[in-house]
């Protein structure tokens, strides 16, 4: 069996690598799915990484975690 399962946090829009960051240095596993898009600017041309679930990042953590997942910004 597993031994924690995946939950959903949702989060701040446009916030999701800035939370997956602070959850990175807290050793949190989190999983946030990305897909690139091409974007046109009026000079030129930018691949951007826009995550496939706006508002939304997975993550398993223990019941111990909770706290710090819960302080997590954003």
């Amino acid at each position: 069996m597993m031994e924690h399962p995946w939950r959903v946090l949702h989060i701040i829009a446009n916030h999701e690598k800035r939370v997956v960051q602070h959850l990175a240095s807290r050793s949190i596993e989190h999983y946030l799915p990305l897909y690139a898009l091409k974007s046109r600017w009026s000079d030129r041309t930018v691949e951007l990484e826009r995550p496939l679930f706006p508002g939304y990042v997975f993550t398993r953590f223990s019941a111990t975690e909770r706290i710090a997942v819960l302080g997590t910004p954003g």
